[in-house]
């Protein structure tokens, strides 16, 4: 499943086009310490796959709402992509939805054109203006596994892998959670909260248990030697 790792390289304007920033901003980010410096050839520096993962992952955190100044001190100490993990596992809004880097869509179309499509379909990105886009924290940790050397293409699978089996599971769910008679989703009481809230809140929780589930699962079975 692993291949060598991405040995891409970026001016400042790739860089910053590939994020969707201007090259001010990422200039702005580098001097706040968001970002190491560049690799200097000459008087022009390069940038790389640990570049981009960092500014994905600055923008994953901002998207939920932190500050660049809290974002600086989450890096500063080492806690950022735990922060970010954090985050996510509280289920906050996602973030603002961002453009997937062409480099990376052009890698990974080359050797499978279905699969961007296969995350659209199955809630991972949606059709943008300029492209496939996603939410940043989802593009931060894709980059992560991409950092430890396994390839791009191989990254966007195991994304299409997990949608896959959460939609041939989502049916099943909703079914038993209506199952039972007098159940808060399918009967809620008179003087209980508004049907709609009550689903909500029912639906909420069964996400959550099928994502700590899921979690769990998968974990134990990665774990396990293989047969």
């Amino acid at each position: 499943m692993t291949g060598g790792p991405v040995r891409r390289e970026y001016t400042l304007a790739e860089l910053a086009a590939a994020v969707g920033m201007t090259e001010r901003n990422v200039r702005a980010y580098r001097s706040r310490g968001l970002i190491r410096p560049p690799r200097l050839r000459g008087r022009v520096g390069y940038y790389d796959l640990d570049h981009l993962s960092q500014l994905r992952l600055v923008q994953a955190l901002t998207g939920r709402g932190l500050s660049l100044q809290v974002v600086g001190q989450l890096i500063d100490k080492g806690l950022a992509q735990h922060e970010l993990a954090r985050l996510i596992r509280q289920d906050l809004p996602e973030g603002p939805p961002l453009p997937l880097s062409p480099v990376v869509i052009e890698e990974v179309t080359r050797e499978d054109p279905t699969l961007f499509d296969a995350m659209v379909e199955n809630g991972l990105a949606r059709a943008g203006d300029a492209g496939p886009e996603a939410d940043p924290a989802l593009l931060a940790l894709a980059l992560q596994l991409a950092g430890q050397g396994v390839a791009p293409r191989e990254v966007t699978q195991v994304l299409v892998i997990a949608a896959r089996a959460a939609t041939d599971a989502a049916e099943e769910v909703r079914q038993r959670l209506q199952a039972t008679e007098g159940s808060p989703v399918a009967d809620p009481p008179a003087n209980g909260p508004a049907e709609g809230q009550t689903d909500a809140t029912a639906t909420a929780v069964a996400l959550e248990l099928a994502a700590m589930a899921f979690r769990i699962a998968l974990e134990w079975r990665l774990s396990r030697p293989e047969r």
